[in-house]
């Protein structure tokens, strides 16, 4: 489906439309010269030779994602609207995620 399309199709049909972990790279090869890899390698202090995963998320607006972690590389960029991002110190993990702490079988 031509990008257009996808956008149009926003708002319209029974589900909100969401397109998440598209490999964009992958999928449009000729896009990589215009991606600096090098500023995500420096901030998230990655060896050269690891692989850094670049994908696309592209929704409309309203659409909300659950509590989760996300790794130190991630890099986000808002093009158009605004976002709200409630961040925790990784001190709090052990309460935000106490199934990763507790062990198995044990209740909360």
């Amino acid at each position: 489906m031509p990008l257009a399309a996808f956008i149009d199709s926003f708002g319209r049909g029974p589900k909100i439309r969401y397109l998440t972990f598209s490999p964009i790279l992958a999928l449009c090869p000729e896009l990589q010269q215009d991606v600096d890899l090098s500023v995500i390698r420096c901030y998230a202090r990655v060896r050269p030779s690891a692989k850094i995963w670049v994908k696309l998320f592209l929704g409309p607006g309203g659409t909300q994602t659950e509590l989760h972690m996300e790794p130190d590389s991630n890099l986000f960029a808002q093009i158009e609207g605004e976002k709200l991002w409630v961040t925790f110190a990784p001190a709090n993990n052990p309460l935000l995620y106490p199934f990763y702490w507790i062990p198995r079988g044990l209740p909360y």
